[in-house]
């Protein structure tokens, strides 16, 4: 399983190009917009701190279907 937490501005700043962008929006909303569900086992001691960060934060970031609509949004404002 893969937690996440990006800030807007990682969308939103321009790397590589229209064309480089544009596709790792695709594929960023590709990733947000999947339901398959992965796990990797790690050893507990090295994730907890992890974990913990991430749903300290979770509160506070828009809910998938916000993301998704979000990063739809900043893949159609490129030229």
């Amino acid at each position: 399983m893969v937690h996440a937490v990006l800030d807007e501005s990682c969308i939103r700043r321009p790397v590589g190009g229209v064309a480089v962008m544009g596709a790792q929006l695709d594929h960023l909303m590709a990733y947000a917009e999947s339901a398959q569900q992965r796990h990797l086992e790690r050893d507990s001691g090295a994730v907890q701190p992890t974990l913990t960060a991430y749903y300290q934060l979770q509160p506070l970031a828009l809910s998938q279907a916000e993301s998704v609509a979000l990063i739809n949004r900043t893949r159609e404002e490129l030229p």
